[in-house]
């Protein structure tokens, strides 16, 4: 996938809606030198492996999927 830019200050929706929320994966959505957004499926009762990362990390749970 390539990664799509977006010019400064617009507006985006990170999260899946609808039937897209059900088939979601995790996958890098922006890519620049001072930022990465990252949407990181992760379905109740599952863990992920410990990892590290380069800077600060914010994370947001946006939705609860429950399968």
């Amino acid at each position: 996938m390539s990664i799509q830019h977006y010019a400064p200050g617009e507006v985006i929706n990170i999260s899946p809606d609808g039937a897209k929320f059900e088939s979601a994966k995790s996958e890098t959505l922006i890519r620049e030198s001072h930022i990465e957004v990252f949407r990181f499926i992760l379905n109740a009762g599952k863990t992920t492996p410990e990892h590290t990362a380069a800077g600060a990390v914010t994370i947001q749970c946006m939705k609860v999927r429950l399968n």
